[in-house]
């Protein structure tokens, strides 16, 4: 069985078989990428019970762990912080301005956590319906996805996950200014492609069209060094 020694805080356990040793002391960052290196380390599997072990410790990030302020912004519409970039996963967060977007994307074999920190968010993402693809009269290739979301998030609402087989596509709207806490495992090894939907169809089924690594909108992502609280990096050797 899973779960958590709430009481004294020291251990926690994956069907008896990973052992994450926390502290109640710790900082949140590091007990996010100690639990990161700790269960993505012992090897490159990632499973949906060694996801839900991080997405439970991801839950606990705040803006004022990471030192997220509305004011970090200034007169950017997008900025990106680096937190953690590793082989095995990347931290990051991502600070967009009101009414602006990250345009619709994907993550290739890859599965992903996202925290909002402060702000509100709306996420639209698809899942794969089928892998055969539809041929349009100029030769270009479309693809069947479902919408498998279509909501608003808050610092008050859990994570969202993403993995290879589904929400692995989405776009990102700022409904008002927001910045989140993203993980990504593993990282991209190049850029990721973008999308246009094509036709809407019934039952939230929907076209999407590759469109390449440049997306439809122009947009330039300014750089933010992390200011958030200390943590080490201790990868398991053994």
């Amino acid at each position: 069985s899973s779960g958590i020694n709430a009481e004294n805080g020291e251990f926690k356990t994956i069907n008896t078989n990973y052992f994450i040793q926390t502290n109640l002391r710790m900082a949140v960052i590091q007990e996010v990428v100690s639990t990161a290196f700790k269960v993505f380390g012992m090897d490159r599997i990632v499973s949906q019970e060694k996801l839900e072990v991080l997405i439970d410790v991801v839950n606990k990030l705040t803006k004022e762990e990471l030192d997220c302020k509305e004011e970090h912004l200034q007169k950017y519409s997008h900025r990106y912080t680096k937190v953690v970039d590793e082989d095995l996963f990347h931290f990051s967060i991502f600070y967009v301005k009101k009414g602006n977007r990250l345009p619709l994307h994907d993550h290739p074999g890859m599965h992903g956590i996202m925290k909002v920190l402060f702000g509100e968010v709306i996420v639209r993402s698809y899942t794969l319906l089928e892998d055969q693809p539809c041929i349009r009269g100029d030769g270009r290739r479309t693809m069947l996805y479902k919408k498998t979301t279509d909501s608003t998030y808050k610092s008050s609402d859990p994570p969202i996950s993403l993995t290879p087989n589904s929400n692995n596509i989405h776009e990102v709207i700022a409904k008002t200014d927001v910045a989140f806490f993203d993980c990504l495992m593993p990282p991209y090894n190049d850029n990721c492609n973008f999308y246009r939907v094509t036709n809407e169809c019934e039952n939230g089924v929907v076209e999407l069209i590759c469109i390449g690594s440049e997306p439809d909108v122009s947009y330039t992502t300014e750089p933010r060094r992390y200011s958030g609280k200390s943590f080490h990096i201790h990868r398991n050797r053994s």
